[in-house]
C-alpha cells in the first residue's frame, strides 16, 4: 500500500532512480516510532514533522533494501548512499535489520554544530568543551542530533 515511482534520473548518464511517496505510507507512522524506539531508544516528538518525514522515509528504504537483497541471493553486491540527518533512520534501521550491503553516510555539518555556530558560539576554539547532549537538549533537537 506504498506509492514508489521508477524511472531514469534525466542526466548525463541517466541512472535509474526510485523515488518513495512518503505520503501514501504515513499511515504506519506510529508503528515505525515504535520500532526506532525498540531499535535504539530515539523517540520522536509528534509536532516534528520533518523528523517524522525522515522516519517514514526512513522506513521504507530500509523496507525495500531488505527486499531487494533477500532476492538478489547471497552476494547481493548493494551500496546504499545516506546523506544527511534526514537519511539516519534509514541507515539505523537497515543496519540494526542486518541487510546484507555496505553503506556510506555523508553530512556537510552536523544539525549541532549548525545550531550551535548560528548561536554566535566560538564553535571551533570550543569543540572539546561542548556537553553535546545538554546543547541538543537545550535547542528541543536532542532527537533530530540522535538521528
Amino acid at each position: 500500500d506504498c506509492q514508489v515511482h521508477f524511472g531514469h534520473w534525466l542526466i548525463e548518464g541517466s541512472p535509474y532512480v526510485i523515488l518513495f511517496d512518503i505520503a501514501s505510507a504515513a499511515w504506519n507512522l506510529e508503528r515505525w516510532k515504535g520500532d526506532l524506539w525498540q531499535t535504539c531508544n530515539i523517540g520522536l516528538p509528534y509536532h516534528d514533522r520533518e523528523a517524522n518525514d525522515s522516519l517514514i522515509l526512513g522506513s521504507l528504504i530500509a523496507w525495500f533494501f531488505k527486499e531487494l537483497t533477500d532476492n538478489l541471493g547471497d552476494k547481493p553486491n548493494v551500496i546504499c548512499h545516506f546523506h544527511e540527518w534526514q537519511a539516519g533512520p534509514g541507515l539505523i534501521l537497515s543496519r540494526s535489520r542486518k541487510i546484507p550491503m555496505a553503506t556510506v553516510f555523508t553530512t556537510h555539518a552536523t544539525l549541532l554544530g549548525r545550531y550551535l555556530c548560528a548561536g554566535n558560539t566560538d564553535f571551533y576554539n570550543n569543540l572539546g568543551r561542548f556537553n553535546i547532549d545538554k546543547e541538543a537538549g537545550e535547542r528541543q533537537i536532542y532527537h533530530r542530533y540522535c538521528l
